[in-house]
């Protein structure tokens, strides 16, 4: 077990991609920002107390640019409160049959001590990750580079800059604490063939862009 840093954002993207097919929650709606989701540290597109965005550019917030304010807005949004959201987390988690998987928070950053932090494993992401691919929103937004956010006056850049240079890959997700060491949640789809490799824990960005590609080419190989 290890802490999965951003890569926990696939289960919240999951969560919120279930409200949305069951009809709960729709990209359309509109999400007030709150005093609490504007104070979160790290990857974020500096959202201020007020304001307000779509639940889909949200989304995009998160799956290109590894967002945790737009995290905690959407945890708000969608369950009243971000202790509400991880309670979903958790239940989704036990859905998928992931038993080493445990959320603390919904943005995956190491704030909690050790003992009681976000775990889970490589095999338990990939999980995720294959319940997630089945909505082809998630891999159209995971795919994109850059692209404007507030009206054009922010960028949002992807984390992920194995996009462009590995043959067929489209996603998914990257991570980084110091806790968690550098992280990565991969997919890639050649002809009819779509494959899922997760790294954890790699001493660098480089180590893990490649230990990505050599998983990904054993298997199309």
């Amino acid at each position: 077990e290890r802490s999965p840093a951003s890569t926990l954002k696939l289960l919240l993207e999951l969560v919120v991609m279930d409200q949305i097919e069951a009809g709960k929650c729709r990209l359309e709606d509109k999400v007030l920002t709150s005093a609490r989701a504007s104070r979160i540290g790290g990857s974020q597109v500096y959202l201020k107390e007020g304001e307000v965005f779509t639940v889909g550019e949200l989304m995009e917030a998160v799956t290109i640019a590894s967002a945790n304010d737009a995290c905690m807005a959407l945890a708000e949004h969608i369950a009243g409160s971000a202790e509400g959201f991880v309670d979903m987390l958790n239940a989704r988690a036990r859905s998928l049959g992931l038993e080493n998987t445990r959320c603390v928070n919904v943005h995956g950053l190491d704030d909690t001590p050790i003992d009681n932090g976000n775990v889970t494993t490589a095999s338990d992401l990939a999980h995720v990750a294959r319940a997630l691919v089945g909505y082809p929103q998630i891999l159209e937004w995971s795919a994109i580079r850059q692209k404007p956010f507030r009206n054009g006056t922010f960028t949002l850049q992807a984390t992920n800059r194995m996009l462009g240079r590995y043959e067929g890959l489209d996603g998914l997700k990257t991570g980084y604490t110091s806790r968690a060491g550098f992280c990565l949640v991969a997919t890639a789809q050649r002809d009819s063939m779509r494959l899922i490799a997760v790294v954890l824990g790699t001493p660098s960005e480089r180590a893990r862009q490649r230990e990505i590609a050599r998983l990904l080419s054993w298997g199309f190989n």
